[in-house]
C-alpha cells in the first residue's frame, strides 16, 4: 500500500481528458502491478449505481394485484 501511495500521480491535461478517462481500463492496465487494489476497484466499480427494487421502495411503489 505504501508503494501505491508513493507512486507518481496521474495528471490529466484537460477537462476533456478527465471526462474521457476510463478508470476501469486504467485498473485493467495496472492490475499486474497493483493486484490487490485492482481487485478491490473491480469489486467496487461493479456495484450497480441503482437497481429497480430500491427505487420502488423509496418511491412508495405499491404493486396492484
Amino acid at each position: 500500500m505504501t508503494r501505491f501511495l508513493n507512486a507518481p500521480l496521474l495528471v490529466l491535461e484537460s477537462q476533456k481528458a478527465n471526462d474521457e478517462f476510463d478508470v476501469l481500463e486504467w485498473w485493467k492496465g495496472n492490475s499486474q502491478e497493483w493486484q490487490t487494489l485492482a481487485q478491490i476497484a473491480f469489486e467496487i466499480y461493479s456495484i450497480p449505481a441503482m437497481s429497480v427494487e430500491p427505487e420502488r421502495v423509496f418511491s412508495g411503489y405499491v404493486p396492484l394485484n
